[in-house]
């Protein structure tokens, strides 16, 4: 492919990318609406008529209330997935160390509950947006935090040179994720625990893997013996 032809074929990627991030912005906001309604109509019927309905009406009432607020939480993550990449790249010269460091300071509360010991090795400087590169690290930590061993909950940060540049990982000791369900991972809406609660809708990967491939990186899932082991990779250019 010549350099005009590369060039065409990525200004018609990031056409199709900025279409479909309108589509899915107009579709929350869209969507949010009449769930709405539906969420106030549920919760005045608990308000005044949970007394005088049967034992499975008030079950079905319950039903309603939770899907509607689960239906919340998926519009939420779209709009928020839609929203990711939308601006430019403020690329910089990034302390990961620092920035890791501050993404930490900010999950104290989820690392105190989860009494995990945290190894965080030296990290490298890298040209970077920091505010996207830190939404990464916040999102891995996160993930690892709430899956990590719950005898002895271990997370580490390394870094190491590769031939794509840094390649960093973020690992637990937790269950693991098996083979053929780590590329789903990647996917909107998949979670780690299907049985998870509704503010936990499985976005957070598939906003990584965005992130990552703005900056020109792939990030993938490998054993961490035990637990996963996420590893991704910014442009060495």
């Amino acid at each position: 492919m010549t350099d005009p032809e590369l060039h065409a074929a990525l200004a018609e990627l990031e056409r199709s990318n900025a279409d479909l991030e309108q589509f899915a912005s107009i579709l929350a906001h869209d969507l949010a609406a009449p769930l709405r309604v539906i969420r106030g109509f549920a919760d005045l019927l608990r308000s005044r008529a949970a007394d005088r309905l049967e034992p499975d009406e008030r079950a079905n009432l319950e039903r309603i209330a939770h899907q509607a607020e689960l239906m919340q939480s998926m519009i939420s993550a779209l709009r928020d997935y839609a929203r990711v990449g939308g601006a430019d790249l403020a690329l910089r010269d990034v302390d990961t160390g620092q920035l890791v460091a501050d993404v930490l300071d900010r999950l104290e509360p989820l690392v105190a509950e989860s009494g995990a010991t945290l190894d965080v090795d030296e990290l490298p400087l890298v040209k970077a947006d920091p505010d996207q590169l830190g939404q990464v690290f916040q999102n891995l930590l996160d993930n690892a935090l709430t899956h990590a061993g719950t005898e002895s909950p271990q997370i580490r940060v390394c870094a190491e040179d590769g031939p794509e540049g840094p390649m960093f990982t973020v690992s637990d000791n937790g269950e693991g994720i098996p083979a053929e369900r780590r590329e789903r991972m990647f996917e909107m809406f998949t979670r780690g625990n299907p049985q998870g609660d509704a503010q936990s809708m499985g976005v957070g990967l598939a906003i990584c893997r965005k992130l990552v491939q703005r900056h020109g990186g792939r990030i993938w899932i490998e054993d961490a013996n035990p637990g996963a082991a996420v590893r991704f990779t910014l442009s060495a250019a």
